[in-house]
């Protein structure tokens, strides 16, 4: 009985693990629209594009597509994060979006890698444990990653020096 028991408490366990947020596809994507008072498109794409060169060592290898008609940046990028004994990285695709007074920052295409597996956060292994432990930690970074933008692209402080 007490087998039983803890065989329905770790099924249980595993089926509350921390769901991330999905698109109408089914991709885990994380996003928010964030308003910019008194800025232009033009301004927001720009200072985006700064945001990018900071956070990320070298905005050159992160960028993918910088479309300044469109006011659209795309790049890919990484993030480690400490995950039981081993050191993975999150890979993910990062969009921003710029018009008149807010931007759109989306992160989507998150994907696990380590020295013996890879895969997309979609398909975590059936056989794993520590799914709740590795989407806490993803929803986290990425949640930071989110936060950071908001932050650089609400501070008006470089405009005035």
């Amino acid at each position: 009985m007490k087998k039983l028991f803890l065989v329905l408490l770790v099924a249980a366990y595993n089926s509350f693990a921390q769901e991330l947020p999905t698109n109408a596809d089914g991709k885990i994507t994380f996003e928010e629209v964030i308003e910019v008072p008194n800025k232009n498109a033009l301004d927001l794409y720009k200072k985006s594009l700064e945001w990018f060169a900071i956070k990320y060592n070298s905005a050159n290898d992160v960028i993918q597509l910088k479309d300044e008609d469109l006011k659209k940046i795309i790049g890919k990028g990484t993030q480690s994060i400490p995950y039981y004994m081993r050191s993975p990285k999150i890979s993910h695709l990062i969009t921003v979006e710029a018009k008149e007074n807010k931007v759109r920052i989306t992160l989507t295409d998150l994907a696990y890698e380590d020295s013996s597996d890879s895969f997309q956060l979609e398909n975590f292994p059936k056989g794993w444990f520590g799914k709740k432990k590795l989407f806490n930690t993803v929803k986290d970074k990425t949640l930071f990653i989110i936060a950071d933008y908001k932050k650089y692209m609400l501070n008006d402080a470089n405009s005035k020096w």
